[in-house]
């Protein structure tokens, strides 16, 4: 079987010769077809990642973007959570989420909530916690982030 790279001048030939389109409508119709494939390509993309001005997601669940992104917890959840800091200091927490949001581009989302350590509210990355427990239930949480953005 030949390349299709060699085929083409043989295929536009015949084409060209046989019902008189030149060369030229050829490639015009061969950049008309391969603009309106790239046109499929970007409305998919953009549709997996919304643009700022979209109005709604695609998940019935929420109204808005913001509400989406941002989500409260409105159950009085509280964890005993380790934490590592950007300077790599590891500090065993309890805390009792408020919200959690999720942030375009990034892997983890951040948890807002009530630290009792620093009797504070405090935002936490949840790639950098490293253990965290449910204190009412005892149960061991592989991934808070995980954990709370599959029930909020």
């Amino acid at each position: 079987m030949q390349p299709l790279t060699n085929m083409l001048p043989r295929i536009f030939a015949a084409h060209s010769a046989s019902t008189g389109i030149g060369i030229l409508k050829v490639w015009l119709l061969l950049l008309l077809g391969f603009m309106v494939f790239a046109g499929a390509i970007y409305l998919w993309f953009r549709k997996a990642s919304p643009a700022a001005g979209d109005s709604r997601p695609d998940n019935p669940r929420f109204q808005t973007w913001d509400e989406a992104f941002n989500r409260a917890i409105t159950h009085d959840l509280r964890f005993f959570i380790e934490y590592v800091n950007r300077d790599g200091e590891i500090s065993e927490r309890v805390i009792t989420p408020k919200s959690i949001h999720l942030m375009r581009g990034q892997k983890w989302l951040f948890i807002k909530a009530q630290c009792h350590l620093r009797n504070d509210e405090r935002t936490f990355r949840s790639d950098r916690i490293q253990f965290a427990r449910n204190l009412k239930t005892k149960r061991v949480i592989n991934d808070l982030g995980a954990y709370l953005r599959s029930r909020y």
